[in-house]
């Protein structure tokens, strides 16, 4: 799991600047929480922001449709990051990107309401519930 966070962290190809960013992360997270495991903060973060289905968006007759598709593991880690990344990158925080990434991966942990990744879950849930009577359109 390391390794993904990591690998989802790599900017222009600056894989060392990736690893020191999430040590600075761990590092920090040890500092704070002293008896709890950086895996276990880890592991509440990914369920926190965990998903079960994605929205694919089809143009059928001229209109688009939201078809909610259940996903597998890969593709649930991928959007998690996916959240965090988005979240980071909309923050207009005149701040480096560890603390907007330690920023928010503490709003996520306390359930914060000012988290943007959270906001992107809830709409993501929304969005497939509004729309669970279009499944009829799912062809894949």
């Amino acid at each position: 799991m390391v390794i993904k966070i990591i690998k989802f962290l790599i900017k222009k190809g600056h894989k060392v600047a990736a690893t020191k960013l999430f040590t600075q992360l761990c590092t920090q997270f040890s500092i704070i929480f002293k008896k709890i495991p950086i895996v276990y903060i880890f592991s509440s973060l990914f369920f926190k922001l965990n998903t079960n289905v994605e929205l694919f968006q089809i143009a059928y007759r001229r209109k688009s449709h939201f078809i909610p598709v259940p996903i597998k593991y890969t593709r649930k880690m991928y959007i998690i990051f996916k959240w965090l990344y988005l979240a980071i990158n909309t923050s207009k925080l005149k701040i480096s990107s560890f603390k907007k990434m330690y920023n928010e991966i503490i709003s996520v942990l306390l359930n914060k309401h000012t988290s943007t990744a959270l906001k992107l879950k809830r709409e993501n849930e929304i969005k497939a519930y509004k729309f669970q009577s279009k499944i009829h359109f799912r062809w894949h």
